[in-house]
């Protein structure tokens, strides 16, 4: 298991605007992408709720912690998690592709905006309901407080 990231992509979505804002780096030569260079585009994006990605806690959060990269539990938000959750009987859950940064970004967020119109027209007892199955500061909780 290598702490080198090669590439990495975020993006901040506005209301109202189709397109998100993104910002990639890429590595040179080899090189890992430096902590400090992804902390400067978290800081950057850092007026967004949440750090969404597909299995983040358990993946992404994980290797930029490694290398010294300043996340918060709190404001991470799973796409992997919503899609369990939302579509138990799938059978698969992964993000196709051939995981290069941007496109994955780009597949979350059009991932996440779909939960979010499923997660908004639900009856607010049943959001109520997963809700009250969450720890209220994770970010699903807060995600889904939102929500209501």
């Amino acid at each position: 298991k290598s702490n080198i990231i090669r590439e990495f992509a975020i993006a901040t979505v506005h209301p109202l605007v189709d397109f998100p804002e993104i910002d990639e780096l890429l590595s040179e030569g080899g090189r890992s992408i430096d902590a400090e260079e992804i902390n400067g585009l978290l800081n950057k994006h850092s007026l967004g709720v949440w750090i969404v990605g597909h299995n983040i806690p358990e993946f992404d959060a994980i290797k930029l912690r490694e290398i010294g990269v300043t996340l918060g539990d709190d404001n991470l938000l799973d796409t992997l998690e919503l899609s369990l959750i939302l579509d138990p009987l799938k059978s698969r859950h992964a993000l196709d592709g051939e995981h290069r940064a941007r496109e994955d970004v780009l597949k979350n967020i059009s991932l996440f905006w779909s939960f979010d119109r499923r997660w908004l027209a639900l009856p607010r007892k049943d959001v109520e309901k997963h809700l009250s199955w969450q720890d209220h500061a994770s970010g699903l909780g807060r995600y889904l407080n939102a929500a209501l």
